[in-house]
């Protein structure tokens, strides 16, 4: 358990470099973007690349299933199934792929013409965008089989290797965009197919990795009953789900762009982003925590699935907050810190968008160990009835004149009824699973750890936002890294004499004393 629990240790590290060195060019890249497009064309590209993921949803929504069967075989040992598995995923992937690029050329294309809201000026380019949008998501979805292969293995390395390898490609072909080209309309078509060469990219380096080093991934022939049928059967239990979230999440934006056109796609896309990066905090300990919970799951060991399951939800919501927090107060400071101006809609986006992943993330470990069960269909049933009618609250509130933000908003009623399902489902299905003890260190620790690093953070807001005067010139840099370092000082109290338990605290001690004794020699 220990070498398994360094294992997770070492490839959280691996992911957490690789979310640190995304998120610094990420940034970078989405500010070259905006400003070598311009807000409306940027705006463009967001609400053509939502409707083909919305059309071209049904492969993706193949990941948890491949996930969860291709990470059980792996647990389970028996080489010989994993192969037919792996087989059966690619199958899956293939057939509806095809589907729905037939889809795409049909309804998509009608879809572009006759509903979205796009300037006269980028109206011949459009179709050129949406065909370019289409391929880089169908390169995506390719690689993602290879991709959960890898992760599986728990390779966080190459998973990381591969992810700073895309960025950088873009990084490089948008420096050279940005003083080479002017703003026109065929810019945008050029920007899709960058975007579109750096999928195809990802996808051959995952399947070169995979077809290279791993053994299922040879030849067997696929079609096996014995093991699509369940794979199916499961699918067929989360498609629902998938549908339905897919529909709400990639349908707002359509939305947004129908009622108030492409700049509040661009204030999604760019809050979107900036919410990626957070996440990628979470991320790290999340993807390398999966494939063991699963496989431990599989294994039969009980004890280390609860385990994994508490410690996990925490740790994600002290990550989260070390970041949320700040981020909370000082959203204005950081979009015009990272874009030189703040676009309208974003930092309103931004705040909701961050307080709905902040309750899913701590979630995301409890949803592991139930699809490790296999028993998911009441969670999709309730879920994606709660997302379709999420979505059509949205739509009526544009229809009666409501703000922009509500497609943000409504949406965490819905979280916390699937996260209270979630418990009830875990209770029921997890060996060993106490809902007391995970209420009590998820939830009821994440409340505390808010109010102690935001009461503090908002008295010291408030006091240099009324007191200090307005004429200092560094008053919202002095503002800002004053509510950074209160945050920080709260959560690092946190950490020292409260989170998780004190075989976890010393161990966290012992290993800084370490450190520090290497640093003196």
């Amino acid at each position: 358990m220990k070498s398994n629990h360094a294992r997770i240790a070492k490839n959280t590290a691996y992911l957490y470099v690789r979310m640190t060195i995304n998120l610094i060019i990420g940034l970078y890249t989405s500010r070259l973007s905006v400003n070598l497009l311009g807000d409306s064309a940027y705006g463009v590209y967001g609400a053509v690349m939502a409707l083909a993921v919305l059309i071209c949803f049904v492969p993706a929504s193949v990941f948890t299933t491949a996930d969860r069967f291709v990470s059980y075989g792996l647990g389970e040992g028996d080489k010989i199934r994993l192969k037919k598995t792996f087989s059966n995923v690619l199958f899956m992937y293939a057939f509806f792929s095809v589907l729905s690029i037939l889809a795409a050329l049909s309804a998509g294309i009608w879809f572009l013409n006759h509903k979205i809201v796009i300037p006269a000026a980028l109206t011949v380019s459009a179709p050129y965008v949406f065909i370019l949008c289409l391929m880089s998501f169908i390169f995506q979805v390719a690689g993602t089989p290879f991709s959960i292969l890898i992760n599986s293995h728990e390779k966080m390395d190459v998973i990381a290797a591969i992810n700073i390898g895309e960025n950088i490609i873009k990084l490089i072909l948008l420096v050279l965009m940005a003083k080479t080209l002017h703003e026109s309309a065929g810019l945008i078509v050029l920007y899709s197919s960058m975007l579109a060469l750096i999928s195809f990219l990802g996808m051959s380096a995952a399947m070169i990795y995979s077809y290279r080093n791993f053994e299922e991934t040879s030849f067997v022939p696929c079609c096996d009953k014995k093991i699509l049928v369940p794979m199916l059967r499961f699918y067929f239990s989360d498609f629902y789900n998938m549908a339905a979230a897919n529909a709400l999440g990639k349908g707002r934006e359509l939305l947004q762009n129908i009622y108030f056109g492409p700049l509040a796609n661009t204030a999604a896309v760019l809050a979107g982003q900036v919410n990626t990066g957070i996440n990628g905090i979470s991320s790290a300990i999340l993807n390398a925590l999966r494939p063991p919970l699963i496989k431990s799951y599989a294994a039969r060991q009980s004890e280390e699935t609860n385990f994994l399951i508490v410690f996990g939800s925490e740790l994600t919501a002290l990550l989260m907050l070390a970041i949320l927090v700040p981020m909370l107060f000082e959203a204005e400071f950081v979009i015009k810190l990272w874009l030189g101006r703040v676009p309208l809609y974003v930092c309103v986006f931004l705040r909701l968008i961050i307080i709905n992943a902040l309750a899913d993330n701590i979630f995301y470990t409890l949803w592991q160990s139930i699809i490790a069960t296999g028993k998911i269909k009441q969670q999709s049933i309730l879920e994606g009835s709660l997302s379709f009618l999420s979505l059509a609250a949205i739509w009526l509130g544009y229809i009666a004149g409501l703000p922009v933000w509500i497609c943000y908003a409504i949406p965490l009623f819905k979280s916390f009824i699937c996260c209270a399902n979630m418990i009830f489902l875990a209770k029921r299905n997890i060996p060993g699973f106490d809902h007391i003890i995970f209420i009590k260190n998820c939830i009821g620790k994440t409340l505390l750890y808010s109010a102690a690093m935001s009461l503090p953070a908002l008295f010291v807001f408030y006091s240099i936002s009324v007191y200090m005067p307005d004429t200092c010139a560094y008053k919202n840099v002095i503002r800002f890294f004053a509510v950074c370092l209160t945050t920080s000082s709260a959560w690092l109290c946190i950490i020292a004499f409260y989170a998780f338990n004190k075989d976890i605290r010393a161990a966290v001690f012992n290993r800084v004393k370490s450190f520090l004794q290497k640093l003196r020699s």
